[in-house]
């Protein structure tokens, strides 16, 4: 008889807090508008543009989050400046976000070309046909082997061939 009086007394000991957590739950009346309503589903048009990955019009339902809606445009770019848009905000009519591009990515740019001496990694992804791993090896062979002093010393980078080179040049310089 204690053993069973002993497992009530905890039963009811681990109920209480749930009890309690339920009667102090939030209450929704007639006038009241919860965040998401699932069963009068409203959309919004909205026009993504910039650094996104599929810049385009997109129907996107009333409560949505700004990010939700740089999903839809398939994420932003590796030049996205995402320091000034809140992420968080909600949307609750029709409306065009604009994503930004970086504005340090031209602190290294000559004549809109891309100082391999001085660049990031960042900087690398936006010449075609440099992808993270080429970028990160061409950092790591300036970080190893100091300065490139001429373009064709790019060619000694693990990746980097005659023709990719050739691709290339017209992209950086030194």
């Amino acid at each position: 008889m204690l053993k069973f009086q002993k497992t009530i007394f905890l039963g009811i000991l681990f109920l209480l807090p749930f009890l309690k957590a339920c009667a102090n739950s939030p209450k929704f009346n007639e006038n009241d508008n919860p965040s998401f309503n699932y069963d009068e589903e409203t959309y919004c048009m909205i026009d993504v543009r910039g650094e996104v990955m599929y810049p385009n019009i997109y129907k996107i339902a009333s409560g949505s989050l700004i990010y939700d809606a740089i999903e839809l445009a398939g994420g932003v770019t590796i030049n996205a400046d995402l320091t000034n848009i809140n992420l968080v905000s909600i949307i609750t009519t029709n409306m065009q976000i604009f994503i930004p591009k970086k504005a340090s990515l031209e602190s290294s740019k000559v004549n809109d070309k891309i100082n391999i001496n001085s660049c990031s990694v960042e900087e690398l992804l936006t010449i075609p046909k440099i992808g993270l791993v080429k970028a990160q090896a061409i950092i790591e062979y300036r970080n190893q082997n100091g300065w490139f002093t001429k373009l064709e010393d790019l060619k000694n980078v693990k990746g980097i061939g005659d023709s990719l080179f050739e691709e290339i040049k017209t992209y950086i310089t030194i």
